[in-house]
């Protein structure tokens, strides 16, 4: 075997990404427990505290962080609501074009929660170690998808470790 041998440094690679796939935790999910679900997004996200945070987070920043979340989308639900019904009572005579303006703001949503989060990340989370995102997942009881808030433990570098 040659030193540059490419399938020796493909399974080395993949070695490593074993091994630091295992010692990460799993992410923390966050679902949504609102009334109202369009296209997947609730109207409200489940504001208890994860008892696997208990320590790392401060109770105060994680409320803080998830009632932001929720006014973003407790404005934006009602608005779509009406822009879909008003697409159904015209999809007919539109062929369904009327339908779009709702799945504009749906999209319009999303990116502003991705931007909040985003915000959160840079001025909280990450100096804590964590990372926070939107992700659309399979309902367990369903063949639906629904967006749920990922919190991800970030890989602390050892920097008291020699190279």
């Amino acid at each position: 075997m040659a030193d540059g041998d490419p399938d020796m440094i493909e399974s080395a690679d993949e070695d490593v990404d074993v091994v630091l796939q295992t010692t990460r935790p799993a992410p923390v999910v966050i679902k949504g427990i609102g009334n109202i679900t369009m296209f997947g997004l609730t109207n409200r996200f489940d504001n208890d505290f994860p008892p696997s945070l208990i320590g790392k987070v401060a109770k105060e920043e994680f409320n803080a962080t998830i009632d932001l979340v929720n006014n973003l989308i407790g404005r934006a639900v009602p608005r779509s609501a009406r822009w879909l019904v008003a697409g159904c009572l015209c999809c007919c005579c539109t062929a369904g074009f009327s339908l779009s303006p709702v799945v504009y703001l749906n999209k319009k949503t999303q990116s502003r929660i991705r931007g909040v989060l985003e915000a959160e990340n840079n001025r909280v989370y990450q100096k804590l170690g964590f990372s926070w995102w939107l992700e659309k997942q399979k309902c367990p009881a369903s063949n639906l998808k629904e967006y749920v808030i990922l919190i991800e433990t970030l890989e602390r570098l050892d920097i008291h470790r020699p190279d």
